[in-house]
Parts: C-alpha cells; sequence; structure tokens
C-alpha cells in the first residue's frame, strides 16, 4: 500500500487504513514533505497539525504528509516526532 495525500480528505482515509493495518501487524507510516517519517501514533496525536499543513501546503513541511505506506521491509525507521523504532512487517529480509 502506498498512498499519495493531497487533501486532508485522503489523510484521514489514511489514518484509517493505518488503524486497520495496525491491528493485522502492518506499521503504515507517513512521509513527510521534508523528508521525515510519522509512525501511525503520531499520525493519530497530531492530527490537527498535519490536516491545517496539508491544507496549507508547504507552509509546515515537517507535518505536511505526502504519502502513507506500509513499512514491509528493511532496517527499522525513528518515527521524526517521538523517536520510537518502526519494526517493518517482514524484517530485514522478506
Amino acid at each position: 500500500m502506498f498512498t499519495i495525500i493531497k487533501t486532508a480528505g485522503e489523510f484521514d482515509a489514511a489514518v484509517q487504513y493505518a488503524h486497520d493495518s495496525q491491528a493485522h501487524g502492518y506499521p503504515v507510516i507517513g512521509v513527510c514533505c521534508d523528508g521525515g517519517v510519522l509512525c501511525r501514533d503520531c499520525m493519530v496525536a497530531n492530527q490537527d497539525l498535519i490536516r491545517a499543513a496539508i491544507r496549507d501546503a508547504g507552509s509546515d513541511t515537517q507535518w505536511e504528509i505526502q504519502a502513507a505506506q506500509i513499512h514491509f521491509e528493511g532496517d527499522p525507521l525513528q518515527c521524526d516526532n517521538c523517536y520510537n523504532e518502526i519494526e517493518s512487517a517482514y524484517g530485514k529480509e522478506w
């Protein structure tokens, strides 16, 4: 799953998808315009900041999510907000 996010409505759908996917063991990440990564919990906790950044594109690239995707494989990623590790669904090698 890789979803381009251009509107607050698309972000809302991605958050719901992230909730459903997390329940099945698939970690969904948000990819920000500044290149940062957010975990699902931080996307949920900061929805107002993210929606505002999406509505006013370019105003706050650290919160402006451009895509959501499942972190299927590879090294763990680090959330740029809470600094927790985001493990991949299948580890380093799939």
